[in-house]
Parts: structure tokens; sequence; C-alpha cells
């Protein structure tokens, strides 16, 4: 970069002297030019050359009128052809110039020589026509001329040399008194014309390369504005500006959002070094497939675009989907480790399922969520079902940004009963949504839509408060239970203000208990670990929910300060008859009794099936057999009847 800044950012400093000039000039001489530079040096060429013959367009034409003017005479007769035939080529040289885009070094040498033989033609028959010695300067002159105007240094060097000798030839023949003084003329001409021509091409050639550097790392600052910097492959822009051409366009396409299955366990593992070797390993397999009718890029993360070109039917596009979900799927030989994952796709037609470039990632990326919700590694086209679907889920999220939660929402409580006494000593705070715009809307239905907008801080808070206060007019021995998402449990300052906010309602901590479920805490371990640790060490309680029900790790009961496991319903429900559901809570049962940590069973529903149970050593129970959800003045005459 020094010294690029140094060819570019300073103005070359020129003292003229022969000797220098023409070392200047030898100098340039033995350069090596580009064709690129070639290339500029004639373009520049073509605009010096096209002000000379402007400048004889006026010249030769006002000449030779001045010579039919001032009578025709034998001897004048030859310099007004010469003159009025200059005025015409100069005139064709200039707009045969003008019409050409581009002009080659090689034809502009060419059409130098050309125009310089004419003129010196007409310059000999100027000065034969009526011989005087103070003629002699126009060879001086067109030498001049000739330097400036010559493409090349070979040419130069001849069109200066030729004038200058016939100079030299008049001078000895015809003014021999007078051939010193002319001889140094010469020499100084010589000079000044080698030279200058030296120094001022030296320079030009100087300033076409720092051009050019400077276009080339532009050149290259906006291809890499278009690459993804980890994989080399395009990157989100150059995706979306493809779309956006190829909707103007208006050529049937298909756009698919790829999305790699297990990639976070893979980084959890093995660390961002291998997850990013993984990503470089993908994006060159999916490469080595792209070809004229498949294009790649990146659009973030562990996501990738594809666009499969023409006019397919749907079922060619998902199988040309599978095939790169087979592709991706196939070992990686990675070091230190050989990994396999999968990969699920989402697909969108054009332009039958989107217009223009947003909507069509937009709708591949629903189809990725239903692609990967559904069952993963699989290929899901977006239709007429999913926007429905879209439509409905877009309208839940507005709704969800206008909501005022602290107005909208509401508490129902659902009690959690000491099987010993058949008495309640804790309640699970369920929230309630009634939107103005929607109605009420499920909780299965709000939550994850709030998951996926980031307000499911804003509801948490919204329910501990309000369940805080609720709790604080209950007796001392009866406690709440409060749900945490990940985004919640991953957040220490929410963390933190949460802890604030049972802080200012005065209930003791050891009556707030937070639930969190495996899932969240997969999402990252060593955040839901720490903010677990921060709530327990403030004396809350610490509840692991659904046991059971995804990836279940003994290791989360060894490291997480748990206070309480919660029994997935599933396994509960199951449990009433003989087999392997059965055996696992009774398992679970006498692990929680052993580790001395509480064990809720839930989604008991009847007496039978608690029956069924009773031989286990079963502590508390949460479900409709001792009470479905409630409000709070229905739980507070609860609590009263069992005091």
């Amino acid at each position: 970069m020094g010294n690029f800044n140094n060819r570019i950012g300073t103005e070359p400093h020129l003292s003229w002297s022969p000797t220098l000039s023409i070392k200047s000039a030898f100098s340039y001489m033995k350069k090596i030019l580009t064709v690129s530079e070639n290339a500029a040096i004639a373009d520049t060429h073509r605009s010096v050359m096209s002000y000379l013959l402007l400048a004889g367009i006026v010249y030769f034409p006002y000449k030779t009128l001045d010579s039919i003017l001032a009578g025709l005479t034998p001897t004048r007769y030859l310099t007004t052809s010469c003159s009025l035939v200059t005025s015409i080529v100069f005139g064709a040289a200039y707009l045969w110039l003008k019409s050409r885009k581009t002009v080659t070094l090689a034809i502009m040498e060419r059409l130098c020589l050309a125009l310089q033989v004419l003129l010196y033609v007409d310059v000999i028959v100027y000065i034969q026509t009526d011989f005087k010695e103070s003629k002699l300067v126009y060879l001086l002159l067109i030498a001049m001329v000739f330097a400036i105007g010559s493409a090349t240094a070979r040419l130069t060097i001849l069109s200066v040399a030729a004038p200058i000798a016939t100079l030299g030839v008049y001078v000895y023949v015809c003014v021999p008194d007078a051939d010193t003084e002319y001889l140094r003329l010469a020499a100084a001409t010589v000079a000044v014309v080698i030279g200058a021509f030296g120094a001022l091409r030296s320079v030009l050639i100087d300033q076409i390369r720092a051009r050019n550097l400077a276009q080339n790392y532009a050149g290259e600052l906006e291809r890499q504005a278009f690459i993804d910097p980890l994989t080399g492959i395009e990157n989100r822009r150059a995706v979306f500006d493809n779309l956006d051409r190829l909707t103007l366009q208006a050529q049937p396409f298909w756009f698919a959002v790829l999305d790699l299955d297990g990639f976070k366990l893979v980084n959890d593992q093995h660390g961002h070094s291998v997850g990013d070797d993984l990503l470089c390993a993908v994006a060159e397999r999916l490469q080595q497939m792209s070809d004229g009718d498949l294009m790649v890029g990146r659009i973030g993360g562990d996501e990738f675009a594809l666009v499969f070109m023409g006019a397919c039917t749907a079922e060619m596009a998902t199988n040309a989907a599978r095939k790169v979900i087979n592709a991706v799927s196939e070992r990686y030989r990675l070091e230190p480790v050989d990994l396999k994952i999968g990969a699920s796709i989402g697909l969108v037609s054009f332009p039958g399922m989107a217009a223009e470039a947003r909507r069509l990632y937009e709708n591949a990326d629903f189809a990725l969520y239903k692609a990967k919700q559904n069952a993963r590694g699989c290929v899901v086209i977006y239709n007429e079902a999913e926007a429905a679907e879209q439509k409905q889920k877009e309208t839940l999220e507005q709704a969800l940004r206008l909501a005022d939660f602290d107005r909208e929402l509401h508490l129902l409580y659902q009690p959690q009963v000491c099987l010993a006494d058949r008495r309640p000593e804790s309640f699970e705070a369920l929230a309630r949504w009634n939107s103005p715009a929607l109605g009420p809307v499920p909780p299965g239905v709000f939550i994850g839509a709030a998951e996926r907008t980031g307000q499911i801080k804003a509801i948490t808070s919204v329910v501990v408060a309000k369940g805080l206060a609720t709790l604080a007019a209950w007796p001392e021995r009866i406690g709440m239970s409060f749900n945490l998402s990940a985004q919640d449990a991953g957040d220490m300052n929410f963390v933190a203000s949460l802890l604030e906010l049972v802080r200012q309602s005065g209930v003791a901590p050891e009556r707030v208990e937070f639930e969190v479920t495996e899932t969240a805490i997969l999402t990252d371990q060593d955040a839901a670990h720490r903010a677990l640790s921060i709530l327990a060490e403030a004396g809350c309680r610490i509840a692991l929910d659904d046991f059971g029900s995804g990836y279940s790790s003994l290791q989360h009961l060894r490291v997480l300060p748990l206070d309480k496991i919660k029994l997935d319903r599933t396994f509960v429900q199951d449990a009433t008859e003989p087999g392997a559901a059965r055996e696992i809570v009774a398992s679970v049962v006498a692990l929680c009794e052993r580790l001395h940590l509480r064990c809720v069973l839930e989604g008991v529903e009847t007496e039978t099936e608690l029956a069924a149970l009773s031989d286990m050593k079963l502590d508390i129970i949460q479900g409709y057999l001792f009470g479905r959800p409630m409000s709070d003045t229905a739980a507070a005459e609860l609590i009263a009847a069992s005091t």
C-alpha cells in the first residue's frame, strides 16, 4: 500500500536538462509495457492526435484559401494542392478517430506515420517552392510536432530524425555559412524533443500504471463485497443481487434455502475452528455441483442459497434438491475429526409463488422452517398451504410486536400437589394472551412466535411481575414456578432483571422457582449454566422441565444446580401399563430420591392413573386430577380449602 500511495499521492518533480531528459527517454524505452498499458497509451494518444488534427484542419484550409486569394501562379499551384490534400486527409483522419471506440497502439503508430509523411512532404514542397533561409525553421517546428504526435518511441526517433537530417542537408547545400549555427539549433531541438518526449511519456506511463493499480484495487474491493470471506463463494449481498437480476429478466427458476442439520452441535463439541472448516467443505462441495443450471451462495451462518435455473416441474426441482442434500450429507474428513451432518431445504418457484427477491427468500425460509420442524433432512416446497400458514404466522408476529403485554396478558395457575397430604405446595404460572386483533391465542402458538420475534423476554418479565404480585398475597408455604425460554436463560442481564423483580416484590426467593427445558439448555449450555447458578445462589429454586422429552442427558443432573425434575407427561401416561415407559418413570423417581431432588409427575389426569403408579414413591403431582389451570381467585380458594 505504501508503494501505491507513493505513486498516486505525489506529483512528479520535473526539472529539465538535456542530459536528464535524454536519460529519461532511454529509461522509458526500456520499460516493458503490458497490453492494458499499451491500450491506455493508445487511448491517450488518440486524444492528443485529435487536437493536433483539429489544429491542422483550421490551419491548412486557411493556408489553401490564402493562396487562392493571392492568385495561383505555377509556383504556388503545387503548394496550394498540397495544403488542400493535407486539409482533406486531416479532416478524414479526425472523423475516423472519432468514429472508433478503441484504437490499438499499432494502428495509431501507422496513422501517425502516414500523417507525418504527408506533413513532411507539404513542408518540403513549401520550402522548395520559393526557397528562403527563414523557411528552414519549419523543419524544426515539424520535428517538435512529430515528437508530440508520435505514438511510439521508435516512431519518435524516426520522425524527428527525418526533418533534422533534411535540415542538415539544406544547411550544407544551400546555407554553408550558417551550418554551425543550425547544427547547434538542431542538436538543441533533438535534445528538447527527445528529452521532453521521454519525460512526458514516462510520467504518462506512471500515471497509467497508478490508475490501473487504483482501478484493480477498487475492482478487488468491489469483488470482495460480493464474496463470503470464509468460504470464498458468493455472499448474501451477491445472492440478493442475482435474485433481483433474475426476477427482472422474468425467466422461471427455483430458489432454495439450505440449512445444515446438527451444525450447532459440531461447534459445541469440536469448536468453531472445526465448524468453519466444515462450512468451507460444504461450500466446496456445493460449488462442485454448480454449473449453468445451479448457482450457489452463502446467506450466513450455516444457511446457503441455491438457484435452480429453468422452467422445471416441482418434482424435478425436488429431485435436484434431494441430490444436493445427499451430496452435503456425505462424510467430511476434516482435521482432526471425520464428520457427517445432514441438511434440509425449503424451495420456492418464481414467478409462481413470489415475484421479487425479498419475498422469494422469506417464502423459501418459511418452507425450510417447515422442513426442520416436521422431519429434518427433507425438502419442502412452498405452496398455497404454506402461503396461508405463513400469512397467519406473519399476522401473529405483527400482533405480538404491537401488543401491550401488561394489559393483554393474564395468568392462570396450575397446582403442584404434594401426594403425601394432597395439598398444593406450589403453582405454575401460565401465560394467556387475549389479543385485541386476534382474540384468545393458544400459548402453544404465541410462545413459539414470541421466541422467533424476540418478544419472549418481554412476556417473561410481565408473567414474573404479575405472578410475584399474586404470590405476595398467598401464604408463605406456597411457592410459584415460572418458565424460562432459551433466550431468557442465555441472557445474564435479563436474569439479573428477574432477580430485581423478585427483590422488589418482597417475596422470599426460596418461594420462587424457575423452570427450564433441556432444549433451552442445549441452545447455549455455558450461558444457561451460569444463569441458573446465579438464580440458585440468590435462593431461587431451579427445575428441569419436560425431562425425557428431548435430548436428555444425566450430565445435566450432575452439573446444574437443580432442586426439582419434572417428568414429561408422555412417560407418565404410558407408565400405567407394564413396559419401558413404566420402568423409566420408576427409575427417574428412584434416582431423584437418591439425588435428593423433588420429582414432579406431569399429566396425571385420573385416579386410575394415579393408582397404577402407587407402587412408586411419588412426590409431587401436576395434572388435571388435582386441578386445571385456574384464575388467581380460584387458586386462592384452593389454598384456603387445603389449610
